[in-house]
């Protein structure tokens, strides 16, 4: 019986639809262009006026953690000015944000990652803060 109670309780907890993220972020390889796309959830706007960035970190090879490749890797890239769709509910907010393609800087043997700040706030809730998105490009 003792089996059972830890067992449910990890179905139980795997079950429910957390809400792990304000923005959905997205980051497609092409040929050697990198496509990122950044869309506030429901409820949420992405602030104009904060200083959100994404940066194309060259990585070295490395085993260690994501994070850690990210501090020592190479920045190729820094985008700093976001264009979009001014949110409803709040003219300083982006209700979506244009796709941000960056042209001709994958080379092949090398590794990359995305390394994003998006600063954000909830309609609902009133409350703000900044996600921290950081992907290796696949």
């Amino acid at each position: 019986m003792m089996k059972i109670i830890p067992v449910l309780l990890i179905f139980l907890l795997l079950s429910f639809n957390f809400k792990t993220s304000a923005i959905s972020s997205q980051v497609i390889k092409q040929n050697r262009d990198v496509v990122v796309a950044l869309h506030p959830n429901k409820g949420f706007g992405i602030q104009k006026k904060a200083p959100n960035t994404i940066r194309l970190i060259e990585l070295k090879e490395s085993q260690a953690k994501l994070a850690e490749q990210i501090k020592s890797g190479k920045a190729i890239k820094i985008l700093k000015n976001f264009k979009g769709e001014t949110a409803k509910e709040d003219n300083h907010y982006f209700s979506s944000i244009k796709a941000i393609r960056l042209k001709n800087v994958i080379q092949k043997n090398k590794k990359y990652a995305i390394d994003a700040k998006v600063f954000f706030c909830s309609f609902s809730e009133k409350y703000c803060s900044v996600q921290v998105i950081q992907q290796i490009i696949p």
